[in-house]
C-alpha cells in the first residue's frame, strides 16, 4: 500500500530526499550514480538538528562509506515538509535546466512522495521515484518489530493527512 516505486531510469541528477537518519538514501543513491543513472547526487537539505542541515551529515555519511565528495551536491532549503521540500526541489530543478530526475526516497515514503512531485511538477520535468531499502521497514513483515510498526504508523498517518494541508 505505500511502497510505490519505480525502477531506476537513466536521469540528468539523482535526488535524494530528507527525512533518513539511518542512511539508506544517500547510500543507495550513491550507487545509482556508480551504475550509471545519473552524473550527480543532489542531496535534500533542510535544517535539522542543533542548526545541522541534514545534507552535511548524509553526505559525510555516504564519504565515510567509500563514496567520493565529488559525487554530491547539497542542496540547503527551509521545506519543513515532503510537500514543500517537493516544491523546492522542482524550483531548484527549474533553476538548473534540469527535466529528468530520479527521486530517490525510502521504501515506505514512495507513494506519498511519488503523489506529490504528480501533483506539483508541470510537463518541464519528469520525475521518476525509486525506493532505497531500508532497514526497519519491509512491506511484507513491518509488523513484527516495533519500530516497523511505528514507520508504518507515521506514514500511514502523512498520506491520509497530507490532502488536506496537516
Amino acid at each position: 500500500m505505500m511502497v510505490n516505486g519505480e525502477p531506476p531510469v537513466k536521469s540528468e541528477v539523482i535526488v535524494v530526499l530528507a527525512g533518513d537518519w539511518r542512511g539508506g538514501r544517500i547510500l543507495h543513491a550513491a550507487k545509482l550514480l556508480q551504475d550509471g543513472y545519473a552524473p550527480k547526487v543532489l542531496v535534500s537539505g533542510p535544517r535539522a538538528f542543533y542548526d545541522i542541515y541534514e545534507d552535511e551529515t548524509a553526505i559525510a555519511y555516504a564519504v565515510r562509506r567509500g563514496y567520493p565528495v565529488s559525487y554530491f551536491e547539497a542542496f540547503r532549503h527551509k521545506a519543513t515538509s515532503t510537500e514543500t521540500e517537493t516544491i523546492a526541489i522542482l524550483d531548484e530543478l527549474r533553476k538548473r535546466g534540469i527535466h529528468k530526475a530520479l527521486i530517490v526516497t525510502s521504501n515506505y515514503h514512495t507513494r506519498r512522495a511519488r503523489r506529490l512531485f504528480e501533483q506539483n511538477a508541470t510537463d518541464d520535468i519528469e520525475t521518476h521515484v525509486t525506493a532505497s531499502p531500508d532497514v526497519v521497514f519491509h512491506s511484507d513483515s513491518w509488523w513484527k518489530s516495533r519500530e516497523g510498526q511505528k514507520t508504518w504508523l507515521m506514514e500511514f498517518t502523512k498520506l491520509i493527512t497530507s490532502p488536506f494541508g496537516i
